[in-house]
């Protein structure tokens, strides 16, 4: 598989004291510890800033978005890994934030994982991919 970890930053600031069965409890993410390594099955999550031909105008930090994601409750049938792999920084042009992204989806395509990304752009979209 193509070594995906050079294109993400590590999550820093992730606040232990999440909610009791809540997705950041469950959620395996990229520290400076290290890349997790990744299942089959499994959901892959990652953070894009990509601002550039949006009309969006609300930023949302990356700390601010993990926050809520994190809170959020699991499932009670829920049983595959979750990964939050990081974020991608927008790169000098629009083209190479798309490139980072596009490589990171093929690579999860082909190994068949689910492949998930918030963005606050509409110009370019990951599909959820179902196992």
């Amino acid at each position: 598989m193509k070594d995906i970890s050079i294109f993400f930053q590590p999550i820093l600031d992730v606040s232990s004291s999440f909610k009791k069965e809540s997705l950041g409890e469950f959620i395996e993410k990229h520290s400076e510890a290290g890349f997790p390594t990744i299942e089959k099955s499994s959901v892959a999550l990652f953070y894009v800033p990509e601002y550039r031909n949006s009309s969006y105008s609300n930023k949302m930090k990356s700390d601010e978005f993990r926050e809520k994601l994190y809170n959020l409750f699991l499932g009670a049938n829920w049983k595959n890994p979750i990964y939050d792999l990081g974020t991608i920084l927008p790169g000098n042009s629009i083209d190479d934030t798309y490139h980072a992204v596009s490589q990171v989806e093929r690579t999860h395509q082909a190994e068949m994982y689910s492949c998930n990304n918030w963005r606050k752009s509409r110009s370019y979209v990951c599909p959820l991919q179902s196992i």
